[in-house]
């Protein structure tokens, strides 16, 4: 469905990412693991066409993404990244239009969408005063709103309470089961062990794993503790401190 094939994105600082390839087939639940600075969003970025790969190329469904084909993406942002004053039903609107759907196509699916995701009643609310999983909700109405086939989520349950983060992840799977190709990025490798079957595991801009993953019979912590040294510390002197 998706091929990324050998990008390169090397900022002046010498950060970003080096002949990253991979690939995402239809249906599958890819976890996209790697620390802060590893090349996730750089990535990620270089996908959606918001910064242009130094060399190399990314395909959906064998053809070099072009306007059309990113209109059958979505990717599900931060909710810091998003216009806070405006409504939620402005939001959502918002989005359906930049992807070219009619008014009253937006007003009859956010209806259903937003209804779904229970919070048909904060429509004329704005989105900086919503919660934090209010917010996520609404930005997965205006996600849904142009039924993307893949989406990529950026760490989707971050600042979420317990509560929240187990409808979300509900919603995730419903998703996954209705046949939607989804890739995740997070720090949370619990939640991802639970989800995925596709582990990507990033590090300085490279790819060090990229294979099926068995949520049942693997570890994606112990996987990537095996590929990446953990940092230095001296952690044993710290019975001493207290003596």
């Amino acid at each position: 469905m998706l091929e990324v094939k050998r990008l390169w994105k090397v900022y002046k600082n010498g950060s970003g990412i080096r002949d990253v390839s991979f690939k995402i087939n239809q249906g599958d639940l890819v976890a996209f693991v790697g620390s802060n600075g590893a090349g996730k969003t750089t990535t990620i970025k270089t996908i959606f066409k918001e910064i242009k790969s130094d060399t190399g190329s990314v395909k959906f469904r064998d053809k070099l993404i072009d306007r059309n084909s990113l209109r059958k993406m979505a990717f599900f942002p931060d909710s810091n990244n998003i216009p806070l004053d405006l409504k939620v039903n402005e939001y959502v609107e918002y989005v359906g239009l930049l992807y070219g759907i009619k008014n009253s196509e937006i007003d009859a699916s956010r209806q259903k969408l937003m209804s779904m995701m229970g919070i048909l009643s904060l429509g004329e609310s704005y989105l900086k005063d919503l919660s934090a999983g209010e917010k996520k909700k609404a930005i997965m109405v205006a996600t849904l709103i142009y039924k993307p086939e893949l989406i990529i989520f950026d760490e989707p349950t971050a600042n979420l309470d317990v509560k929240s983060k187990l409808e979300f992840i509900e919603i995730i799977k419903k998703l996954h089961k209705e046949g939607i190709t989804i890739m995740i990025t997070s720090h949370l490798i619990d939640e991802l062990q639970l989800l995925s079957n596709w582990l990507i595991i990033i590090d300085n801009g490279k790819i060090l794993y990229d294979k099926k993953f068995d949520n049942k019979t693997q570890s994606i912590l112990k996987i990537h503790n095996s590929l990446i040294a953990e940092g230095e510390n001296n952690l044993e002197e710290l019975s001493s401190f207290y003596k």
